[in-house]
């Protein structure tokens, strides 16, 4: 178990912060075999009922992971190649515009001359983004008198999309891993739901993971209540903006798990044999995919608020790059170290995995909006009492 002296660190800082429905847990292999799950477990603001692991939470962006793993099983059964052009899969991707800024009418048009491939779509290198993060791309949502549709439910229609740059060229986050969990589904000939619980649900034990809860009544009675932080600092209860009815389903922000099953994932990660890739599959998502002074680099590097959010740091964003399924932190930073695998989900989660030494952990939130200050600093103090838990052999 964690130190209790972290616990209480952890519950202070939370009541200081009024943080409701959070989950925190750890997991650590122990000659890659065994694991250990700690939890403090908070209080629902809204009921006064303890959250457990046993909880389940919206994942959203944590659903990347999965479905990059998904991706890389079929490279592994050479049903694809990383480096292979996406579009006789894709044909919505076939000889995408590329939307730039124009002074008289906002933006213009043109015709890419790259192709995007698998390796664009797991590393956010296509220039896919998601259209309500992009003014470009709102606009041009307005120029077809359309609303945002990120949010909508309908993969296809949402994230058929100009792009921002020629795809290998710079870094954006936004719809690449939709698109890779649509990819997936054309290869395997199995909607992306029935793949994963094949394929990487089953094969793990987990039990309380889906990605449509419609289907799971005995899910929804686990649901956590998710969060607003209002403009006064206060906590509303709200329901969540991604449709828990959605007809297609998500790649990219579809999941629903508990913590429980979630560090199951983490845990074959760690792992010298793991079980849902081969090892060398597993080192490639901890390999930069690309290095300090190429285009990528620049783009990524520019995003020192997800570095925030990933870390709990706001020193800047040096030393990061991206591998497949997550950012690769390269220098230690104050609350994580160097050769960790970490990414997050809108709702203020965050997870690393660090396989040199054996541990991961998973901070779990049901707060919007994303990057939330106040979160991000209870993540960080979390990070940070973990390694110091580690370090100390406990």
């Amino acid at each position: 178990m964690i130190d209790p002296a972290v616990l209480q660190t952890i519950s202070l800082l939370r009541l200081n912060l009024c943080t409701p429905s959070t989950l925190f847990s750890a997991v650590q292999t122990i000659d890659h075999l065994k694991m250990k799950l700690s939890c403090e477990e908070s209080l629902r603001a809204d009921v006064k009922e303890q959250i457990t692991l046993d909880d389940a939470f919206r994942g959203f962006s944590c659903t990347k992971l999965i479905t990059t793993i998904s991706v890389l099983q079929c490279v592994e059964k050479k049903m694809i190649g990383l480096d292979d052009e996406v579009e006789t899969i894709l044909p919505e991707l076939k000889d995408p515009e590329i939307i730039l800024p124009d002074s008289t009418t906002s933006f213009r048009l043109e015709r890419a001359k790259n192709k995007i491939t698998v390796r664009h779509l797991l590393t956010h290198t296509s220039g896919i983004s998601y259209d309500a993060m992009h003014p470009l791309l709102v606009a041009w949502r307005k120029s077809r008198g359309e609303q945002p549709l990120v949010m909508s439910g309908r993969t296809i229609e949402a994230f058929s999309l100009p792009l921002l740059f020629e795809p290998g060229t710079s870094w954006v986050y936004g719809a690449s891993l939709d698109w890779a969990g649509v990819l997936v589904e054309r290869l395997s000939n199995m909607k992306l739901a029935t793949y994963m619980e094949e394929h990487v649900f089953r094969p793990l034990g987990l039990t309380n993971t889906t990605l449509h809860i419609t289907e799971r009544p005995d899910m929804q009675k686990l649901l956590a209540q998710m969060y607003v932080r209002t403009g006064e600092g206060k906590l509303a209860p709200i329901p969540s903006p991604y449709p828990e009815d959605a007809q297609e389903t998500s790649g990219g922000m579809g999941l629903i798990t508990t913590t429980s099953d979630f560090v199951k994932v983490l845990t074959d990660l760690l792992k010298d044999s793991p079980v849902l890739l081969k090892a060398d599959f597993v080192t490639e998502m901890f390999t930069p995919q690309f290095h300090q002074g190429t285009s990528q680099y620049e783009g990524l590097i520019k995003q020192e608020a997800l570095h925030k959010q990933l870390t709990g740091d706001d020193t800047g964003c040096p030393g990061v790059a991206f591998g497949l399924g997550g950012m690769v932190i390269k220098e230690d930073t104050p609350n994580l170290p160097a050769k960790c695998l970490t990414w997050n989900g809108m709702p203020n989660i965050g997870w690393f995995v660090n396989r040199e030494s054996g541990l991961g952990a998973v901070y779990v939130s049901q707060l919007l909006p994303a990057g939330d200050s106040e979160s991000a600093k209870l993540l960080g103090e979390f990070w940070r009492r973990v390694w110091v838990d580690h370090l100390a052999g406990r």
